[in-house]
């Protein structure tokens, strides 16, 4: 566990120790000895328990790590209904100060609380759905998001290319890195095939990348056929309008397959 996080959760875990302590010190000067009745011990206990939640909550969601904070928006609703839970036990306990019976009053709090149980069981049960969804959504754009990596790392080789008369190609090049930010970001079962045939593709454009970048390569012998530049600018330039195509072959199979699976 990493350093900064256990001291966050060492400060969360004192805030809690000084917050019991306090609120024990607090009730005890507050209320005389007399008046500690059975109401008195079950405000007492129903605060302790509510600043327990309060600040082991945080502490919860630090000790899960990453897979706690990539659903973190929605643990916000789960602090939310934790302060809203803090607020109605704080109220009970003001109402403990009216003529009020005691067994109507452990009713009430045992109400209370068994709502709040039933509120973060939900909210537990949608983080699990969540942040399933959200492994299976992040495991189905891995294809995309390495042709990303890949089309962002041969647009930079390209554009470092000092070899005259490819200006046409780099600009092809970069167009076709900017088309493919609109793209569909999902990789679905049964598109195997035109993922495939667009890695061959960048295959393609990655090895006349790397003959252009030889060209200014100075060489030891006579022995190294040479290259021209033109031939090299021609085949990406091919291969670019076969990546097109398969974009567009890639967008119109997902769509089917998107209607199959509707």
């Amino acid at each position: 566990m990493h350093s900064d996080t256990q001291k966050s959760m060492s400060v969360y875990g004192f805030l809690l120790l000084a917050a019991v302590i306090i609120t024990a010190v607090v009730a005890f000067v507050l209320v005389p000895e007399a008046g500690r009745n059975q109401k008195f011990w079950l405000s007492l206990t129903a605060i302790i328990a509510a600043e327990a939640f309060t600040f082991v909550f945080p502490i919860a969601i630090m000790r899960r790590g990453a897979a706690a904070r990539r659903i973190l928006p929605f643990h916000f609703g789960t602090g939310t209904m934790i302060v809203i839970y803090d607020i109605g036990v704080l109220a009970l306990c003001f109402a403990a100060l009216l003529p009020i019976a005691f067994p109507i009053l452990l009713a009430a709090q045992l109400i209370w609380f068994l709502c709040f149980l039933t509120f973060v069981g939900a909210a537990t049960v949608g983080g699990m759905y969540i942040s399933t969804q959200d492994t299976t959504d992040s495991a189905c754009r891995i294809p995309f998001t390495d042709m990303q990596d890949r089309l962002a790392s041969l647009n930079n080789r390209l554009a470092m290319i000092p070899t005259e008369n490819v200006a046409q190609v780099k600009r092809e090049f970069a167009r076709v890195c900017e088309d493919a930010k609109y793209l569909s970001r999902d990789s679905l079962v049964g598109a195997e095939s035109v993922e495939t045939e667009i890695t061959q593709c960048l295959d393609n454009i990655g090895q006349e990348v790397l003959r252009m970048e030889n060209v200014s390569t100075p060489t030891s012998g006579n022995d190294r056929t040479p290259i021209d530049p033109k031939n090299c600018a021609q085949a990406i330039e091919n291969e670019i309008q076969r990546l097109r195509q398969f974009f567009a072959k890639r967008d119109a199979l997902l769509k089917r397959l998107r209607q199959a699976k509707g």
